[in-house]
């Protein structure tokens, strides 16, 4: 995915401030209207990603967030919410990472009945247990429990 480019680290600390322990932007003065200084800037999107608006413009709150921290972000850098809540946008929570780290850090699918990413069962009650890395599939082999499929999976995890 392309990324628009961000605005530079001077406009955004002149319009907002960030609040570390709270992850959010507020208006540093008065902006029109209705937005106050104090009052939190952006609104959250169905996907569950926070927007903001910078001269008509919108953006991913993350991203702004990093480059208001001093980070060179690059556009086509991906940031990855560790504790995989979109809205949240503590420096703590955020980290740049490749296509393949973020996609590896999903929340589990809708239809998965395992209970685990890459553990399925097979027709025959056995389970199996896989892992993609580098945009490639790899089977770890079929398990008699859903527990040794599991173990299998993590451990392939950790050592990749």
């Amino acid at each position: 995915m392309k990324y628009r480019k961000l605005p530079s680290k001077e406009k955004l600390t002149k319009r907002f401030v960030y609040d570390p322990k709270s992850g959010l932007l507020t208006w540093k003065k008065d902006h029109g209207k209705k937005n106050k200084a104090g009052k939190v800037v952006g609104y959250k999107r169905a996907s569950g990603y926070v927007y903001v608006y910078v001269d008509s413009i919108g953006y991913m709150a993350h991203r702004l967030v990093l480059v208001m921290s001093g980070c060179k972000l690059k556009q086509n850098q991906q940031v990855d919410h560790v504790n995989q809540k979109r809205d949240d946008n503590r420096l703590k929570n955020l980290r740049i990472v490749d296509q393949e780290t973020n996609q590896s850090n999903r929340k589990i699918a809708k239809n998965n009945k395992t209970g685990t990413t890459g553990v399925y069962k097979l027709p025959n009650g056995k389970y199996a247990a896989q892992i993609k890395k580098y945009g490639k599939t790899i089977h770890l082999g079929s398990f008699a429990t859903l527990k040794e499929a599991v173990s299998c999976r993590r451990a392939a995890e950790i050592s990749t």
